[in-house]
């Protein structure tokens, strides 16, 4: 039996705070559902979250925008 190759999914982060699913742009709740529902799917998704490397901005506080659903990291 051949092994099922799992989806690969990106979510970014630019340095000015827009985030992207794929290329996609989004608002900053969609990343939360999109994990979410990914969450339970078999084979499970390689997620890759992935941010400006150019980010040199202070953490933002939750609830303005960037990651505050998805989660900060300061």
């Amino acid at each position: 039996m051949k092994p099922i190759k799992p989806d690969v999914e990106n979510l970014s982060v630019t340095t000015h705070g827009s985030v992207f699913w794929n290329d996609e742009r989004m608002s900053d709740e969609r990343p939360a559902q999109r994990l979410q529902a990914s969450a339970p799917r078999q084979p499970q998704p390689e997620d890759f979250i992935r941010g400006d490397r150019l980010v040199g901005l202070p953490a933002r506080r939750p609830g303005v925008g960037g990651c505050a659903e998805v989660g900060c990291w300061n």
